[in-house]
């Protein structure tokens, strides 16, 4: 995910950070807000007030209210549009794909431009916003991953710097190379042109572990949500499987079934819906086993 070449005021690639902040680190910790032990970046009762630009179609906008949406089902966390709340999601095109992370007061740009629209990505702003970090930026993810920073291109180096373990929270949760928030085994690599392919930034140091680009959240990625949003336990929640296979989602009891109140078969096999539908509405798009 590198849709940001032209944005500015960017650290870790898609991470807006406040001007105000240069000034309260060095150089080398020009940090965003990160999850904390405190509540000040959080968003007041889970409820995330947000406002759609009108650059934006009827379809971009189905399907970013979609992935709040898919959220919402799989959380305490709520997005409502906005009437006259002072604090809100001012999600609009700009230069790329980027947000803050948590809440920063007043309206804070989520930026979604033209190449951003997969749902994966979305997801990954989303998440941003309500105060996710990314996973390979763990200050502990020097036991998880090793980075070839000879293979990083140059001035892109900062995007693998570690993010020291009193400005986030881990909620006691293991390192995830599934998480949508872990960056691909590529990412800002320099390009091999004998290859004709990016040079690899990020190894695993464990066996049998890939490092992908991974287009939907994992089980821990929601669990931390709920640890955040002090999500109360329901026996019966929907508990996310992963897209499996044909795409099966299935609840406790192994029921095959939509996860999103918004499939419509028509978009089953329309670009760029598809990977879409077949996350999240494998019934209506006839993929249930």
């Amino acid at each position: 995910m590198n849709q940001n070449s032209s944005a500015q005021n960017l650290k870790y690639g898609d991470v807006l950070i406040r001007l105000l902040r240069h000034g309260n680190f060095n150089g080398n910790h020009k940090m965003a807000a990160a999850i904390r032990e405190k509540s000040s970046n959080r968003w007041k009762n889970n409820i995330v007030y947000y406002s759609l630009s009108d650059q934006y179609g009827q379809d971009e906008k189905d399907l970013i209210k979609d992935m709040m949406q898919y959220l919402e089902e799989q959380t305490c966390f709520k997005f409502i549009e906005k009437s006259s709340q002072r604090d809100y999601l001012d999600i609009r095109k700009e230069d790329g794909c980027y947000s803050y992370v948590g809440r920063v007061g007043g309206p804070q740009l989520l930026s979604l431009s033209k190449g951003c629209f997969r749902p994966y990505i979305i997801q990954h702003e989303l998440l941003h916003a309500l105060g996710l970090e990314h996973e390979h930026q763990r200050h502990d993810r020097d036991k998880y991953i090793k980075v070839n920073y000879r293979n990083v291109q140059k001035g892109k180096e900062d995007n693998f710097d570690k993010i020291p373990s009193h400005l986030v929270e881990l909620y006691g949760q293991p390192y995830d190379y599934n998480s949508i928030m872990h960056y691909d085994s590529r990412a800002f690599g320099k390009f091999d042109w004998n290859r004709q392919r990016k040079l690899e930034t990020m190894l695993p140091l464990k066996e049998r572990i890939t490092i992908n680009d991974n287009h939907q959240l994992s089980e821990l990625d929601l669990a931390k949500l709920r640890i955040l949003g002090k999500c109360p336990q329901n026996e019966n929640e929907l508990k996310y499987a992963g897209r499996k296979g044909n795409g099966q989602i299935k609840e406790k009891d192994d029921e095959c079934r939509d996860v999103s109140l918004s499939c419509t078969e028509r978009l089953c096999h329309l670009e760029p819906y598809t990977d879409l539908m077949g996350h999240y509405c494998v019934k209506t798009c006839k993929l249930c086993s």
